[in-house]
């Protein structure tokens, strides 16, 4: 690394105006954890090329790194004004997430699944954050929106637990018990399909598929 930042430095020098050895150095300060300087070197970038949405993300994870989390937020609405793309307004949600900026995540899944070009794994966050929230109902809405595009185990999980924890368990055993099937090292699958089956009442069946998530969840990766 320490060779590819004095390569850089003499063509950044070299053509100070040319942006992008400043987006390398940027990307480089980044992986050495200098986001002080990765910040100042971004924003000479950033004069050159105001639009390039990269380069707002960049500062939006360098930000969130220093634990500027309001800042970092700012970031992400300017790179989603430069590239409104499904995939953009995602790596805004999941930023947000490792911010534990929760209600704002839950704001960017929420327009990504609204747009009319939304695949299956938007609709799968918006289901995920929804359910962190407890509006079940809602989740149970986006995780059938994601199973009509693509039917997968995720979105049966998500379904089967919105229903269960809508209070209707009994509607959600089909659809986690199809997950785990899919699935069957799936420890979350198994762990709501365990959940829903204490719901419903049976007891013995939710026991045996507790003691089955637990064998997965202690099992080394």
């Amino acid at each position: 690394l320490r060779g590819d930042w004095r390569d850089l430095e003499r063509r950044i020098a070299a053509a100070p105006e040319d942006s992008g050895p400043l987006v390398e150095a940027v990307s480089l300060l980044k992986q050495l954890g200098r986001y002080d300087e990765a910040l100042a070197v971004g924003a000479k970038a950033s004069r050159l090329r105001p639009k390039d949405a990269y380069l707002h993300f960049l500062r939006a994870e360098l930000l969130a790194g220093l634990g500027e989390t309001e800042s970092a937020q700012a970031a992400l609405k300017s790179a989603v004004v430069c590239s409104p793309s499904s995939s953009m307004r995602e790596q805004a949600a999941q930023l947000c997430l490792q911010m534990a900026a929760f209600e704002s995540a839950l704001e960017w899944a929420l327009g990504n699944a609204a747009e009319p070009e939304a695949d299956a794994r938007a609709h799968r966050l918006a289901a995920r954050l929804l359910l962190y929230w407890g509006r079940a109902a809602e989740a149970r809405k986006a995780a059938e929106a994601a199973l009509k595009l693509e039917d997968e185990a995720e979105g049966k999980i998500l379904a089967g637990a919105a229903w269960a924890l809508a209070g209707q368990a009994a509607k959600g055993i089909p659809y986690l018990k199809a997950a785990a099937a899919a699935s069957p090292k799936d420890a979350e699958a198994a762990a709501w399909h365990a959940e829903a089956l204490r719901l419903a009442g049976k007891h013995k069946q939710a026991l045996a598929e507790c003691d089955r998530a637990k064998g997965l969840s202690s099992r080394p990766v």
